[in-house]
């Protein structure tokens, strides 16, 4: 079911801890280069779910949009310790299902970590503020210090969302096991691009 290390790859690539900082950095053609910080993005994605929740119960119970686009920012507190942003798409399927294919990049301080996934949620209809479970195979792709590891594993996904008529804000815990265990929060919102199921 997995192999090896997954995101625990770079805990044993022993690759030093990233920093948070915005600040400019001398890059190899003499310009400057402005690092953008994952954690606030973390932060400002959260605060756009919780500012759109307190209207979600007034408004016409909503179902899944059929297609969706979405875009996450992320922060592994339990074994990386490190943020992340990524995007995805949700099909919805009959009956509350939906299909989830996701791609999530790492900011590390040396070489790099993604990782891509496929997972099938389940969530209530007929809610417009509705919890949703989802599980799925994922991979990943790590590489530091000119050693580089792939490992597949299994994602789990806990969480909650706002079906508003377009935009549609989301928050959730995720559980990632490819032998050892590591925890992830994740915020972000969906566009809904084609009608409901």
């Amino acid at each position: 079911m997995c192999r090896g290390g997954g995101l625990a790859a770079r805990s044993l690539l022993r690759l030093p801890p990233v920093a948070h900082a915005q600040c400019p950095d001398a890059a190899p053609n003499g310009r400057e280069v402005v690092m953008v910080n994952p954690w606030q993005l973390l932060s400002t994605l959260t605060r756009l779910c919780l500012a759109a929740l307190p209207a979600a119960p007034g408004l016409e119970a909503q179902t899944r949009g059929r297609l969706s686009l979405g875009i996450q920012a992320a922060y592994n507190f339990s074994d990386l310790n490190e943020p992340g942003l990524g995007g995805h798409v949700l099909v919805g399927l009959p009956a509350g299902f939906a299909l989830c294919w996701g791609a999530q990049k790492y900011f590390v301080t040396t070489g790099y970590l993604r990782r891509v996934s496929t997972t099938l949620q389940w969530a209530p209809r007929g809610a417009t503020l509705a919890p949703y479970a989802g599980l799925g195979p994922y991979w990943a792709r790590s590489s530091a210090v000119g050693a580089s590891e792939t490992d597949w594993g299994l994602v789990g996904q806990l969480g909650a969302e706002a079906r508003l008529r377009v935009l549609q804000p989301f928050a959730e815990l995720q559980l990632l096991k490819d032998g050892a265990v590591s925890a992830e929060i994740v915020a972000g919102f969906r566009i809904v691009l084609a009608g409901r199921r």
